[in-house]
């Protein structure tokens, strides 16, 4: 297997063709046609896992196949998938480490206004739904080239093509200058990771773009996305509780224990990664998108740490774990005994 796509269009029939003679004397007439656009060329699969994964014998040639020997043959959606699965893993993207050149940074060093970060940063956290489009990632923020070019997010779609997206504020009249820069990321990105020709894409996103560069765009196949400003404004004006959590009561196996003194943890909010970040005692640290998430996160680690720790025999701990076994026995009280 060495591409995937989808059939754009019905058969049709292609106009006085001929039937092909082959050595064995035999004639076929390949009189149908259907268009098909490729989604990904970048993989492979030999023809053993080919077999396997259709569930063929594994010498099988394929000769004659397909339903009536006519090479096509409808398969299962879990089949398909698989098949996909196996053809991306064949050659995943990497994305070479950043090495700075010291030639300067983004925009020759100019200041990042706050319009662009909050696009930028609306559309690297939740590529999905900011582009409306299933089964997009965000690969990198700020990822600068050898060249000391920097893309403002690289992200993957779903048939593993690579995407260089530049973020502008408004695109007016003939403004092109957005629309090159997504031209020169999509191209250095697809050499960069190694994709086969056409494996990759660009995107210029904006609050308004003008229709000539969009006509432009379309032209060059540069993908054009405006998002509302007051979408972004309203998910940048969400309110973000940044205040301290203090546990001073926790019921495990539906055993009630107070915590004396109560335990601290202390959270910032990532706004370039749009994740909380949680750290305070017994070293605990963890990130997560909702402060509702990230309290159900620590409210399962510190019921860990009780059962793995505090009522583990101190002679299978080391010493490292001994001491945090004293440390959570020592604050923990079991209210069965004060009763």
């Amino acid at each position: 297997m060495i591409c995937y796509g989808t059939v754009d269009s019905s058969l049709t029939a292609i106009p006085d063709s001929q039937p092909e003679e082959y050595a064995d004397g035999s004639r076929i007439r390949w009189q149908w046609h259907a268009p098909v656009s490729i989604c990904s060329r970048s993989g492979f699969i030999d023809r053993t896992n080919l077999n396997q994964i259709l569930g063929y014998k594994s010498d099988y040639n394929f000769h004659g196949f397909g339903d009536h020997h006519s090479g096509l043959k409808k398969i299962s959606e879990s089949k398909f998938n698989s098949l996909v699965k196996a053809f991306h893993a064949s050659r995943p993207i990497r994305l070479p480490p950043i090495q700075p050149t010291g030639g300067g940074s983004r925009r020759n060093g100019g200041q990042e206004g706050p319009v662009h970060l909050n696009l930028k940063s609306y559309v690297a956290s939740n590529p999905e739904v900011a582009l409306k489009e299933r089964g997009l990632r965000t690969l990198k923020v700020e990822y600068e080239f050898p060249t000391n070019d920097c893309a403002d997010i690289v992200l993957v779609d779903r048939h593993n093509r690579i995407i260089g997206l530049e973020i502008e504020p408004t695109v007016s009249g003939g403004n092109q200058i957005g629309l090159l820069q997504a031209i020169k990321y999509q191209y250095m990105l697809e050499c960069h990771t190694r994709r086969e020709r056409g494996d990759s894409r660009g995107i210029l996103v904006a609050h308004e773009i003008s229709d000539q560069v969009k006509t432009i765009g379309k032209q060059y196949g540069i993908e054009c996305f405006e998002i509302p400003r007051n979408t972004v404004d309203s998910w940048a004006g969400q309110k973000v509780d940044e205040s301290p959590i203090e546990v001073s009561e926790l019921t495990i196996d539906n055993v009630h224990y107070t915590i004396d003194p109560p335990l601290h943890f202390d959270v910032e909010f990532d706004r370039e990664d749009q994740l909380y970040d949680l750290q305070g005692d017994f070293d605990v640290t963890l990130s997560d998108e909702s402060r509702s998430e990230l309290m159900a996160a620590l409210d399962a680690t510190l019921k860990m740490l009780w059962i793995e720790y505090a009522l583990e025999d101190p002679q299978r701990l080391s010493p490292k774990g001994r001491k945090l076994r004293d440390e959570i026995r020592k604050r923990f009280r079991d209210m069965r005994d004060v009763a």
